[in-house]
C-alpha cells in the first residue's frame, strides 16, 4: 500500500477550475481520482473531471506479487479486464503488446511522458470565435481547457509536452470542432531542438487558425527559432 499525496489532491479539488456552460462561466471542480497502469509497472494517479481537465497527484511503482493471493473472485475479474485491453486494437497499448515488430516501451512514461519543459500555449485568431474553448491534451495524461476570448495562458509555465489540440466554436449557428493531433516523436524533437542551451528556455506553442476557425498549423518556437510541427493525418 502506497499513501496518496493528501494535501496536493484536496488542494486541486478546493481550487478547483472555471468552466463554461450555455449560461456562462463558473466555479468547477474535479469529479474522481484514477489511476493508470504502464509496461514496467509505473503507475500514474490523476484527479479527473468530466470537463476537461485531468492533474497528475502521484507516480508510483507497482510491486509484482503472486496472482493466487488476489481473491479468486477479483483474479477472475482482472483476468477479464487484461484480455480486453489487450485485444481492444483501438487503443495504443495493446497494439504496441500485439505488434510483431514494436518492442514493447518500458519506462517510456516515466523518463519521456513525464519529462517537462517550459512553455505556454498561444492561439493566434484572425477574428473573435463565438462560444468558444479549446482543449489541450499532454502526453504524460494531464488536460486543461482554455475558455478566455483568447484561447491562450497567460503565463509560461512548467509542464509535460502536448499532445492533441481540439477547438470547438459556434460557426453560423452550428458547432464546429477542429483538431491537431501531434507527432509525438516530431513535437519531443522540437521542444529539445528550442531548448537545447538551457533547459527553462521559454517555448510558446502557436497555434493557427483560419478565418472559419479551423486549426491549420501549430508551431513551436522560441524568441530566436520556429518550427513548424508535424500533425498527424486522420
Amino acid at each position: 500500500d502506497t499513501p496518496l499525496n493528501k494535501q496536493k489532491i484536496t488542494t486541486l479539488f478546493r481550487n478547483g477550475f472555471s468552466s463554461k456552460n450555455s449560461s456562462g462561466i463558473f466555479d468547477n471542480t474535479f469529479d474522481y481520482i484514477i489511476a493508470g497502469l504502464a509496461p514496467g509497472g509505473d503507475v500514474a494517479v490523476w484527479t479527473r473531471s468530466n470537463w476537461g481537465h485531468s492533474a497528475e497527484v502521484g507516480f508510483y511503482k507497482a510491486k509484482k506479487m503472486d496472482s493466487l493471493k488476489i481473491p479468486e473472485f477479483s483474479r477472475t475479474e482482472y483476468q477479464e479486464k487484461l484480455k480486453r485491453a489487450i485485444s481492444g486494437n483501438d487503443l495504443k497499448w495493446s497494439k504496441i503488446l500485439n505488434s510483431k515488430k514494436d518492442s514493447i516501451p518500458y519506462g517510456i512514461w516515466r523518463d519521456k511522458y513525464r519529462q517537462k519543459f517550459n512553455w505556454k500555449f498561444q492561439c493566434n485568431l484572425e477574428s473573435k470565435l463565438e462560444d468558444s474553448d479549446i482543449k489541450i491534451k499532454l502526453f504524460n495524461g494531464e488536460e486543461f481547457i482554455l475558455i478566455n476570448d483568447e484561447l491562450s495562458e497567460k503565463e509560461i509555465s512548467l509542464k509535460a509536452v502536448p499532445s492533441e489540440i481540439k477547438l470547438i466554436h459556434l460557426y453560423q449557428k452550428k458547432t464546429k470542432r477542429s483538431w491537431a493531433d501531434l507527432d509525438e516523436n516530431d513535437v519531443y524533437k522540437a521542444f529539445k531542438t528550442l531548448s537545447a542551451e538551457n533547459k527553462n528556455t521559454p517555448i510558446i506553442i502557436e497555434c493557427n487558425l483560419n478565418n472559419q476557425g479551423e486549426i491549420e498549423s501549430v508551431n513551436a518556437k522560441n524568441k530566436s527559432k520556429t518550427i513548424q510541427l508535424k500533425l498527424i493525418e486522420d
